[in-house]
């Protein structure tokens, strides 16, 4: 019994450890099963650090080796001093305005990754006052600013009529707020005011910031004005002024059978009645007071253009303005009064045309003069009369509510 029982121990010894090799041997050729992913709590990857340019305009590889997304802009700064020169130590930041975006550089930068929206830049230097400016970049787009530092405030400008032509002339006035356009010459001493260019263009320099107003207008007589800006650093600094009353004349050109092109060889002439020229400044002889456009030059005809004594205009009509038409066939006057009789003379080497017709121009209108002329002929013996010139005309007037005038801060 006793042996029995001692062989059935070592039976159970046997099958347990055979068993537990049997165990070994399937766990040991058990292939592991894939890892689970793991959900949440890990958080969206940070977006990648936009790419800057150093002073050199070298880019930083390893930044600008990141993948721009479509929907990321681009930034380019470039700070200067009045004269032009590059300013190297000047501080630049510009922080979203939305989010804790911050970009940091000096003297110039070019941001290639930047998120699009509103920025603050903000400049600074120690030897001029802190530049700011709220800015906007679009998605995908580019914003390049330059910003010129000054210890004054730098205000840059155009003048034009309501067809977009520039008004030569013009003088611009920037007062303090209890201050008057001036009405007399002693009045203009010590200010700030300007005279618009050939292309109507202007500078204003204002000694400091704070609030200040635009007038337009000779002394003695304000034609435009504009209500007190706060000006600032970073403010706004470009002016758009646009006039009212002004006229455009376009002569446009026909020659049968010709193409025009290099060197028509054609002279539109305005022509006014002599009675008139005397008259011009009080109005037409239907009393009609002409509006002479501000900065409108003196006549003065260009001898090149003055034709044979045999081809002078006859005496009851003289000439107010003369052009070339141009390669276009088209002559555009644009310093004629309104309210005065004219009428059109068109000239060549062989030969004269005058209208029979007369016009006269309107403030804020824009008329157009279809002049049709023969094929060129030889020249007709001297002295004789100017032929009949065949022409149509059609007036266009802005509205309006199109482009209206004003001053216009951007």
């Amino acid at each position: 019994m006793t042996a029995l029982r001692a062989w059935r121990g070592t039976a159970v010894l046997l099958i347990a450890a055979l068993g537990v090799v049997v165990a070994v041997v399937f766990w040991g050729d058990r292939e592991d099963p894939p890892p689970t992913p793991i959900r949440g709590g890990g958080g969206a990857a940070p977006p990648p650090t936009p790419a800057v340019s150093t002073e050199d305009g070298v880019e930083d590889p390893v930044r600008s080796a990141v993948p721009v997304p479509e929907s990321r802009a681009r930034l380019e700064v470039h700070v200067i001093d009045r004269p032009g020169a590059l300013l190297g130590d000047a501080q630049i930041r510009a922080r979203a305005v939305e989010g804790e975006a911050l970009l940091e550089a000096t003297g110039r930068a070019r941001w290639t990754d930047v998120p699009p929206g509103v920025w603050r830049l903000t400049v600074t230097h120690p030897d001029y006052p802190t530049w700011e400016r709220t800015i906007e970049i679009p998605p995908g787009g580019s914003k390049r600013q330059v910003v010129q530092l000054a210890t004054e405030v730098l205000l840059r400008g155009v003048i034009e009529d309501r067809f977009g032509q520039p008004r030569t002339g013009e003088q611009v006035w920037l007062l303090r707020p209890s201050e008057r356009h001036p009405a007399r010459a002693d009045e203009a001493r010590g200010t700030v005011n300007a005279t618009a260019g050939r292309r109507g263009r202007f500078e204003l320099i204002a000694p400091e910031a704070g609030r200040w107003k635009v007038t337009v207008g000779p002394i003695g007589e304000m034609r435009l004005s504009a209500p007190p800006t706060e000006l600032h650093h970073g403010g706004p600094d470009r002016l758009r002024i646009v006039m009212a009353g002004a006229s455009l004349l376009e002569v446009r050109c026909v020659v049968e059978g010709r193409e025009l092109g290099v060197g028509t060889g054609l002279t539109a002439r305005v022509l006014q009645r002599a009675v008139d020229d005397e008259r011009s400044a009080r109005g037409s002889e239907e009393g009609t007071a002409p509006v002479v456009l501000p900065g409108t030059p003196p006549v003065r005809e260009d001898a090149s253009l003055r034709p044979p004594i045999a081809e002078r205009v006859p005496p009851e009509w003289v000439v107010h303005s003369s052009l070339r038409v141009g390669t276009d066939g088209v002559a555009r006057f644009r310093y004629l009064p309104t309210g005065i009789e004219f009428r059109l003379g068109i000239y060549r080497s062989t030969d004269r045309f005058e209208s029979d017709a007369s016009f006269q121009l309107a403030p804020d209108e824009r008329l157009i003069l279809h002049a049709q002329l023969p094929k060129e002929e030889p020249a007709p013996p001297e002295g004789l009369p100017a032929q009949p010139l065949a022409m149509e005309q059609r007036t266009l007037r802005l509205g309006a509510d199109e482009r209206p005038a004003g001053i216009f801060w951007e």
